[in-house]
């Protein structure tokens, strides 16, 4: 099935949960700077990711891997079990193979390692666009798990 131009469709509708809050807020500001996304919640940690899936509607939750109360991985989990439908990318300076086999376990969609400014604010948004459709992000370094 063919995707329908960004313009024709609803917003993107975004969670994104970390514990640094200026990369939070920086990240609402570049994503909600985009036409086809919609940042609808914000959490500090995992927990609070988790129970902003009992509140939105969500197309992708983007989550710290480390959080306190409840890791990335952890939220992951209870926010696809909440709702099947959410595709979630990882935000991490943690690239160990543990932690990414644990995520790719619980069904995450991409993972953006290092440090966020690496990539533009334009490419990284039009690459989030990408993951509601089912496509997966994997920057350089993240190695491929699943054969995609």
């Amino acid at each position: 099935m063919e995707r329908a131009p960004a313009s024709a469709r609803e917003p993107i509708r975004v969670l994104l949960a970390d514990d640094q809050p200026l990369l939070v807020q920086a990240l609402a500001k570049i994503l909600g700077s985009q036409p086809d996304i919609d940042v609808v919640a914000t959490a500090a940690d995992g927990h609070e990711a988790a129970m902003a899936a009992d509140r939105f509607t969500l197309d992708v939750a983007v989550l710290g891997i480390q959080m306190p109360r409840m890791n990335g991985i952890e939220a992951a989990r209870e926010i696809t079990r909440r709702q099947p439908g959410v595709s979630v990318v990882m935000l991490t300076t943690f690239d160990t193979d543990d932690l990414v086999r644990a995520a790719l376990q619980e069904g995450v969609q991409g993972f953006h390692a290092g440090v966020p400014h690496r990539l533009g604010a334009p490419r990284r948004a039009r690459g989030l666009g990408a993951v509601p459709g089912g496509d997966r992000l994997r920057p350089v370094g993240v190695p491929r798990a699943d054969g995609d």
